[in-house]
């Protein structure tokens, strides 16, 4: 049975306001690759925009046997989608820059580690928060750490499917400029 009342829905719409927030933040903390030490960008924000948006309707698609709504589903794969987006962002702005030179390896995996665990952690949360208060306790949810380890599973893969795409267009680029 849904819960409503503004209270409820508010709660909501504050969750997904600062996982977006903080992606915003994250990406405009390094003027989306034009602080000095950062690679330069290799791909545009229009095509940023249309790959997430591709694959929040490509899982929407996948997951959607898996939430009682359409609404639930929708919300739960852009929450999913906002983490792995923050997850990589953060890796490819902020730690590669910082620490991905020998001698730092172990800092650069340690600091990915930790932010993919908090990441997932406030995902997991933040959907659930959005199951109570849109469908009640859901009395098929997998769990906490079935969600968590599921969710930290697809945030590694998105990140070694965006290390192998920026390997894959900086190789073509330095193809073109040979």
């Amino acid at each position: 049975m849904p819960q409503t009342g503004c209270r409820n829905l508010f709660r909501v719409k504050c969750t997904v306001e600062r996982q977006l927030r903080f992606v915003w933040q994250t990406a405009q903390l390094t003027h989306f690759g034009h602080m000095p030490g950062t690679p330069t960008n290799t791909m545009t924000k229009q095509r940023q925009i249309a790959v997430w948006t591709g694959l929040w309707g490509f899982w929407g698609v996948v997951s959607r046997n898996n939430h009682p709504t359409l609404l639930l589903n929708g919300l739960a794969t852009g929450l999913l989608l906002v983490a792995y987006a923050a997850a990589i962002y953060v890796n490819w702005r902020v730690l590669v820059p910082r620490y991905w030179r020998p001698g730092r390896f172990p800092t650069y995996w340690a600091s990915l580690l930790l932010v993919m665990n908090a990441l997932t952690v406030l995902d997991v949360v933040a959907i659930k928060e959005v199951y109570d208060v849109l469908w009640g306790p859901d009395p098929d949810r997998f769990g906490f750490w079935v969600n968590y380890g599921l969710e930290f599973a697809g945030m590694s893969l998105h990140l070694l499917a965006a290390a192998g795409l920026v390997w894959l267009l900086r190789r073509r680029r330095r193809g073109l400029n040979a």
